[in-house]
């Protein structure tokens, strides 16, 4: 009888473990699934003009995802290629809320020779840095005389979308994208 008891125990005991596990994996399942969600969101970016021509100020609109809930502060990092240097000069614009709004925005001045643009979404919420590069594409584009790119935008394109660019304004590679461009 008690041997009877004490096996009962035991296969319950069991029960209640592979309960409590598939528990702790449902969670954790759920948990993950919620962080890349979150790692892979991103906000909108609006440009004006949409073919931008050689020292054309541009108007940057951004409409953050949940990650910005209430900003301090945000900022567009804009990397500006030009036809003669291998490497692009950096911006740093600040964007201001529209009142009443969830959008930000923000101008921008094409420097000399700049022939194309890749920008990212810096700032501050809670403290805390927060940063939207189009889930790793960044946001691009290219400056135009007429209907045409400027002279080495298309290259300048290309190049960027194979990857090889410092950390900090990397985007992830596409070769197709590459394809096209070059």
């Amino acid at each position: 009888n008690d041997y009877k008891r004490y096996s009962n125990i035991k296969v319950h005991y069991k029960q209640m473990k592979i309960i409590k596990m598939k528990t702790a994996l449902i969670l954790l399942t759920f948990l993950l699934l919620n962080m890349s969600v979150r790692l892979n969101a991103s906000g909108n970016l609006a440009l004006s003009p949409d073919r931008p021509k050689e020292f054309d100020t541009i108007s940057l609109t951004f409409t953050p995802d949940s990650r910005f809930d209430n900003p301090d502060s945000l900022f567009g990092f804009i990397y500006c290629f030009n036809e003669f240097k291998p490497m692009p000069d950096a911006y740093e614009i600040p964007l201001k809320r529209l009142p009443g709004q969830s959008k930000f925005v923000g101008n921008f001045t094409l420097p000399d020779f700049t022939v194309f643009g890749m920008i990212k979404i810096f700032g501050y919420s809670d403290g805390e840095a927060m940063i939207d590069n189009n889930q790793g594409k960044m946001w691009d584009f290219m400056v135009f005389d007429s209907d045409k790119p400027l002279r080495s935008a298309n290259l300048k394109a290309g190049l960027s979308y194979l990857g090889n660019m410092p950390d900090n304004f990397s985007r992830t590679v596409d070769f197709k994208k590459a394809l096209e461009y070059l």
